[in-house]
């Protein structure tokens, strides 16, 4: 797809560099790439209208928007150089791991640096001499202090009939776009190369019409794509009857940017008018699976882009946003990305019980599951959101993510509000909670959402007690008898099959536990931990997992062993208490009364 395509994606041309913003207030950036088959860049920034006599300083980004934790975006950042508005060098020193300082300037500073990215995902950046994908704050520099300025970026392309695709205003350069200010710029990731670009309009119940475009990157086929744009189509809609309305993108047009194939990174990131989707996997064949990530990162664009907490605003760059809302945020966005799929008629609801199955057999099995609140643990994201640490951390016992917690409180409150208040869902909660606070752009606390819990359903006790119960406190709902009601039945394995738990064994050179167990399983309470070699159990010595299979297989639950193992080189011998299989699974209820199959169809396809 060329460029004039990627042109046709905007319908306002209207530069922000307008009669009340001088040019010289613009920040302008350029972008080139000499060294692109080395996963290079040469950028540049110039500032003008600076203040004279007082130094400019100049940072890469610590955090970036959609991730809650430090990744230090500056270590890749080097060869950096400044020079006043006569072109004559100034000194630079880097006075913080992410800040360089520049004095003694005439109010005009041009600094220029080489970035090395090789990293193609939602939340670093790639440079390849097939593609180029930035997730802004990954790439550029910027001043404190100029959060305000008007920004202008050039991309000189390292091959001319390359498409560029971003949220971003474009103008009557097609390799140069604009943002308003900082926070509108680090928030729009772009990305570079042999673009195939698809389309679809969405209308509202007011009769007004915004564009959608899947922008996918090379290697795929125009086939795979338009039928791939059909299911996004597909969850767009289904996501669109949750709220009632889509927001007003910017421009008219909310952008799907997608890198599939090894040459990516698996992730999604969130973004107000677009979205970075990457995966390794490539598109073909895998369509069920990844769109999973376009349906939740889309479901963002209201719940949490603009149903926004209040510990998000303004989003800090220079440091870890902590915020104990994500297992709303995040939580219930997962929550409706499996709904929203079967929905939309991608799954069917077998599957969707599969899932759902997973999802609370991971939960409830959690070795951190009664440690803390969905709060608390939503307040972990700085140490496990992407984030990277080189000692060993005990998070399977203190940790369950605020993703599957909070997906698993979504699926019990939705329960909860069909079974006791008729008519309502979850989706009253989440228009509420648009038309309230994100559609009016008031951040939001956790007490927000439990005033307009009672708000909707009219029961002020109910809002008190289900979040004294399950948002600040760690009790686990009653999913038995809350699925029992839409047709739904939660079966735990109790097959009689003895089990160690969950846990990871590595054969090789012995048996030995290659991973932290569970405070749950079988081994912990044992006093056997990770890196522990377990030489017999029995008096038997087992060479792979089929051995251990067969000799579970001839034990119960409860039987108590000698297990000998040893712990850096020194051996121990301890009594083990085989336990049985703790799994959790989801599956249709077979003898589901008419009423009830009425509710899970009220539930699944509304």
């Amino acid at each position: 797809m060329k460029n004039y395509l990627i042109h046709s994606l905007f319908i306002v041309f209207v530069s922000v560099l307008g009669a009340n913003a001088q040019v010289s207030d613009t920040i302008r950036y350029e972008v080139s790439f000499p060294n692109i088959k080395h996963h290079e860049a040469e950028i540049s920034v110039n500032y003008e209208k600076l203040k004279v006599g007082e130094p400019l300083y100049v940072r890469m980004s610590l955090s970036s928007p959609g991730r809650y934790a430090f990744h230090q975006f500056g270590k890749n950042v080097y060869d950096v150089n400044a020079y006043n508005g006569k072109g004559n060098q100034l000194t630079v020193t880097r006075v913080e791991p992410e800040v360089w300082e520049v004095k003694n300037h005439d109010g005009r500073v041009k600094v220029s640096y080489k970035l090395f990215a090789n990293h193609p995902d939602g939340t670093y950046a790639g440079i390849d001499p097939l593609f180029v994908h930035f997730n802004m704050p990954a790439v550029f520099m910027w001043a404190r202090g100029l959060d305000n300025r008007p920004i202008s970026v050039k991309y000189n392309l390292p091959i001319a009939d390359w498409d560029i695709a971003t949220q971003l205003k474009p103008t009557d350069s097609k390799e140069r776009f604009v943002a308003e200010d900082l926070q509108y710029f680090m928030d729009s990731p772009t990305i570079m190369g042999d673009l195939i670009l698809n389309s679809f309009v969405i209308t509202d119940n007011d009769g007004s019409e915004q564009d959608i475009h899947v922008a996918l990157n090379r290697g795929v086929d125009e086939t795979v794509a338009k039928n791939y744009t059909t299911m996004v189509e597909k969850v767009v809609k289904e996501e669109q009857k949750v709220y009632g309305e889509v927001p007003d993108y910017d421009y008219g047009n909310y952008i799907f940017l997608c890198g599939y194939g090894p040459e990516f990174h698996g992730d999604g990131m969130e973004h107000r008018n677009s979205t970075m989707v990457t995966s390794s996997s490539p598109l073909a064949g895998n369509e069920n699976q990844l769109i999973r990530t376009v349906a939740h990162e889309f479901f963002h664009c209201w719940n949490v882009e603009r149903i926004r907490p209040k510990s998000l605003e303004p989003f800090d760059f220079e440091n870890t946003n902590m915020s104990g809302e994500l297992w709303f945020a995040e939580g219930f966005t997962s929550y409706y990305t499996e709904l929203s799929l079967v929905r939309a008629g991608i799954h069917d609801e077998v599957t969707y019980g599969e899932r759902m199955g997973r999802l609370l057999n991971y939960v409830i099995n959690s070795g951190g599951m009664g440690v803390s609140s969905p709060v608390e643990m939503s307040k972990q994201a700085p140490f496990v959101d992407a984030a990277t640490a080189v000692d060993p951390t005990n998070f399977v016992n203190t940790f369950t993510s605020y993703y599957t917690y909070g997906a698993a409180i979504g699926l019990a409150l939705d329960l909860e509000i069909r079974t006791r208040f008729n008519g309502l869902s979850l989706d009253d909660l989440m228009r509420a909670m648009w038309v309230q606070f994100g559609k009016k752009g008031i951040p939001y606390t956790n007490d927000d959402i439990k005033q307009t819990l009672a708000k909707i359903t009219e029961d002020e006790r109910f809002a008190d007690q289900f979040f004294a119960d399950y948002i600040y406190g760690t009790k686990v709902p009653d999913y038995k008898m809350l699925l029992s009601k839409v047709g739904y039945s939660l079966e735990q394995a109790s097959n009689g099959q003895a089990s160690l738990g969950a846990v990871s064994l590595n054969y090789e050179g012995g048996m030995m536990v290659s991973s932290p167990p569970s405070r749950k399983t079988a081994l912990y309470k044992a006093g056997i931990d990770v890196g522990d070699v377990i030489t017999s159990i029995e008096g038997k010595a087992f060479a792979s997992g089929e051995e251990m299979s067969q000799w579970l297989a001839a034990h119960k639950p409860g039987d108590t062993v000698e297990v000998k193992y040893s712990h850096f080189g020194e051996s121990f011998t301890t009594q083990l208490t085989l336990e049985g299989d703790a799994s959790y699974s989801i599956k249709l209820a077979e003898e589901a009364k008419k009423k009830t199959l009425s509710k899970r169809q009220n539930w699944l396809n509304p």
